[in-house]
C-alpha cells in the first residue's frame, strides 16, 4: 500500500508544484495580465483541441473496445451530471458558480492524472482499458461541461418558464463551436478513416496520419504534449489565497463532491452490478480505470472553459487546485480499498 501511496503522490503532486510555479511567476511579474489572457486563448483554442484529438486518434481498433464497460462509464457520468444538476440548484445561489461546481462533480482529470495510477494498479492492460474509456468519456465531459456552463448563465427567453426558458439553441451552437468538441470530432473522423480504409498487401494500414501527413501530425503531437503543463501554469498565474475565504463553502462542496462522493457512487454501483448481481464483468483493469475516470481531481481545462464561457473562473481554478491537493489522500484510500477487496 505504501507503493500505491507513492504512485498517487507522484501522479498528483507534480501538478500542484507546476500550479505554484505559475503563481510564483505571476508574483515576480514574468506572467503579466496580457500574457495570461493570450495564454488562456492559446490553451482553449489550440493546445487543448490538439491534446483531445491525439487522445481520440490513439485508439488502436474497435475490437479493443469493451462496450459494456464503456456504456457503464458513460451512464455513470450522465447520472452524476443529473444528480449534480439537482444539487447545485439548491446548494449554490450564484448562477455563475452553479455551472462551475456542476462540472466539478462529474468531470475528472483522468487523461492527465489517472494514467500513472492506473498503470501501477492494473498494468498495461489497465492503461489500454482507460485509454479506450476516456476516448468516449472525454467528449462526453466536454459536451456536458458546455451545457453546465451555459444553462445557468444563458439568457432566458421571454414568456417561458423552467427548462423552456433556457435558450437551448444557443447551447447547441456553443457545443458545435467549442474548440474542444471540434478537436474531438476531427479525431473521430480521422480514426474512422484509419479503421475503414482497408490494409495493403503487406497488412499495413493504407491511411495513417503519421505517414501521409507526418509533419502536421508531429506538430499536433508536440502541441498536445505541452497542453497540460501550460494550462497548469496559467492556472497558477491566477491563483490567490485571498479568494479562498470568500468562497470557502463552494470550494468545500465542489471538492468533497469530486474526490469523495462521485467516486463512491460510481465505483460503488459498478462493484454492486459486477460482484453482487453479475450484470457487469469487471476485472482489475476495469476497476483501475474507474479510479482514473471517477476518483481523480477535476480537469484542468474546466477552469479554462469557465473563463471562456463567462462563468466564475476564479472558483473553477480554486477547485482544480484543492481537488488536486486532497486527491492525494482520497486516491490512496480508494486504491487501498480496491486492493483490500481484491479488485485490483
Amino acid at each position: 500500500m505504501f507503493s500505491t501511496l507513492v504512485y498517487a503522490f507522484e501522479a498528483v503532486i507534480p501538478l500542484v508544484l507546476i500550479i505554484f510555479l505559475g503563481a510564483w511567476l505571476r508574483k515576480i511579474g514574468l506572467f503579466t495580465e496580457e500574457f495570461m489572457a493570450v495564454g488562456y486563448q492559446f490553451s482553449f483554442r489550440i493546445a487543448l483541441p490538439c491534446m483531445l484529438f491525439c487522445n481520440v486518434y490513439a485508439i488502436n481498433s474497435v475490437s479493443d473496445i469493451n462496450f459494456s464497460t464503456v456504456l457503464y462509464a458513460v451512464l455513470a457520468i450522465v447520472g452524476l451530471f443529473l444528480l449534480g444538476l439537482a444539487a447545485v440548484r439548491f446548494l449554490v445561489p450564484d448562477n455563475r458558480q452553479k455551472g462551475v461546481i456542476l462540472q466539478c462533480i462529474f468531470r475528472s482529470n483522468c487523461a492527465v492524472v489517472g494514467v500513472s495510477l492506473t498503470e501501477s494498479l492494473g498494468g498495461s492492460a489497465a492503461v489500454q482499458c482507460v485509454a479506450i474509456i476516456t476516448a468516449f468519456t472525454i467528449p462526453l465531459f466536454n459536451i456536458l461541461a458546455v451545457i453546465s456552463l451555459s444553462v445557468f448563465c444563458s439568457e432566458k427567453r421571454e414568456g417561458k418558464r423552467g427548462l423552456l426558458s433556457i435558450d437551448w439553441k444557443r447551447i447547441g451552437l456553443n457545443i458545435l463551436k467549442n474548440p474542444l468538441i471540434i478537436g474531438i470530432a476531427v479525431g473521430v473522423l480521422c480514426l474512422l478513416l484509419r479503421i475503414l480504409i482497408p490494409t495493403g498487401a503487406d497488412g499495413e494500414k493504407v491511411f495513417l496520419l503519421s505517414k501521409q501527413f507526418s509533419v502536421i501530425f508531429s506538430v499536433a503531437e508536440s502541441i498536445a504534449k505541452i497542453a497540460s503543463p501550460f494550462m497548469l501554469l496559467m492556472l497558477g498565474g491566477q491563483f490567490t489565497f485571498s479568494a479562498v475565504k470568500s468562497m470557502k463553502k463552494q470550494i468545500v462542496i465542489g471538492t468533497v463532491a469530486r474526490i469523495l462522493i462521485s467516486p463512491l457512487l460510481a465505483i460503488g454501483l459498478g462493484w454492486l452490478l459486477s460482484e453482487q448481481f453479475g450484470l457487469l464483468d469487471l476485472g482489475a483493469a476495469e476497476y483501475a480505470s474507474f479510479l482514473s475516470v471517477f476518483a481523480t481531481p477535476v480537469a484542468v481545462s474546466s477552469a479554462i472553459m469557465a473563463r471562456e464561457m463567462k462563468n466564475d473562473d476564479t472558483l473553477a481554478g480554486q477547485l482544480v487546485i484543492w481537488t488536486s491537493i486532497f486527491s492525494v489522500l482520497t486516491l490512496f484510500l480508494f486504491a487501498f480499498a480496491c486492493r483490500f477487496l481484491g479488485l485490483v
